[in-house]
């Protein structure tokens, strides 16, 4: 491709860059919460736009062991053994200062630790380094490793790699995913789950039941993205999301009428198929919400937990087939942009709520 001057040549980069940073959100953005699936998908993605025969996303655990690790890994040796102190070798000076850093021979630079090429048999040439970093500090690096052409990396390519690594710093820290958790004032949360599943349940095989779940629960993640939301959890039949974004309740109910208003073509093809009937009830609700990591270092997931949480589940529950439930925390941020019934008190199962319930009906 040949360019005429510099001003098209910076046009066609800015618009390379462009793409590849929706794309990026797109990944970040659909990984359900979990950084290992954020991280590893985007590292596939930079490996493959700077054609880099291997890469590795470096974390340092600043407050865990004080060790920088392999968190995620395209091509070369495998690495989850292996750890750096901070400021050893090209990566951990890189972490160490924060700034990014290309390395033609890395076997003459007197920053190079050959301890992981020595144990794995992996032959590292030249080296493309940039730290991950938010305004609380480097958190990480990407490492590219040897273009595959054989040629050298150069400071287009470290341009790219470094606009790449402060959107996916952003990302991260926008979507909490790179601490334990915090708790977040205005979170929305949506619940949604088939109503009789357990009369489907036994009209059905194990393996026909499955496809069922999976058909639904991928109608109500398309419904969920395409509103902003991250879809959180799948509890059986049960779809979690949530929202953080400006008028996250607005979003989350609007996701909810999507997915009952647009549900024609996944009842239809689920009745065609299996001779079964499904319909949903969901409910949201909007508040305080702790979203982080949960659990041990054995086992561990990103959720949201909190009584605002608890109050959609409860919600959902509440709702007939086909129903949407609000709290009055959502309503008040709907204002007049919604059309809603108050529910009767006495309908609710098991317990009071502590303010009223509202079905909606419309939304503008």
């Amino acid at each position: 491709m040949h360019f005429n001057s510099y001003d098209e040549w910076n046009n066609h980069k800015q618009a390379k860059y462009k793409d590849t940073f929706n794309v990026l959100r797109k990944i970040i953005q659909g990984s359900n919460g979990s950084m290992d699936d954020a991280i590893a998908s985007s590292l596939n993605m930079i490996c493959r736009d700077v054609h880099a025969e291997a890469g590795t996303f470096w974390f340092y655990s600043k407050f865990g062991d004080g060790l920088i690790h392999p968190r995620a890994q395209y091509g070369g040796s495998e690495l989850k053994n292996y750890s750096l102190e901070l400021g050893e070798g090209i990566t951990g000076q890189v972490i160490a200062h924060g700034r990014p850093t290309i390395v033609k021979n890395a076997h003459h630079d007197v920053r190079w630790a050959s301890k992981v090429d020595e144990a794995t048999g992996f032959e590292t040439k030249s080296m493309l380094c940039v730290p991950l970093k938010t305004k609380d500090g480097v958190f990480g690096s990407i490492q590219l490793l040897n273009k595959t052409d054989g040629s050298m990396f150069d400071d287009d390519d470290m341009e790219l790699v470094s606009v790449l690594a402060e959107e996916i710093a952003n990302q991260f820290y926008d979507l909490n995913l790179l601490s334990d958790g915090k708790t977040m004032d205005n979170v929305a949360i949506l619940f949604a789950d088939i109503r009789g599943f357990t009369k489907v349940s036994k009209q059905l095989k194990p393996d026909q039941l499955a496809e069922v779940v999976n058909r639904y629960l991928a109608y109500a993640t398309k419904c969920i993205k395409n509103n902003g939301g991250v879809p959180n959890k799948y509890i059986g039949d049960c779809a979690m999301a949530y929202w953080t974004c400006e008028d996250a309740a607005y979003l989350a109910c609007k996701t909810a009428k999507e997915m009952v208003e647009n549900k024609t073509s996944l009842i239809e093809g689920i009745k065609a198929k299996f001779g079964v009937d499904i319909e949903f009830g969901l409910g949201v609700n909007f508040g305080s919400a702790f979203i982080g990591n949960i659990g041990t270092p054995v086992l561990s997931d990103h959720t949201v937990i909190g009584d605002s949480v608890n109050t959609a589940a409860y919600l959902e529950e509440c709702a007939p087939a086909n129903k949407i439930y609000i709290s009055c925390s959502v309503l008040e941020q709907l204002k007049d942009r919604a059309d809603v019934i108050s529910v009767d008190s006495d309908s609710l199962k098991y317990r009071k709520m502590d303010c009223d319930v509202y079905c909606l009906n419309e939304l503008k």
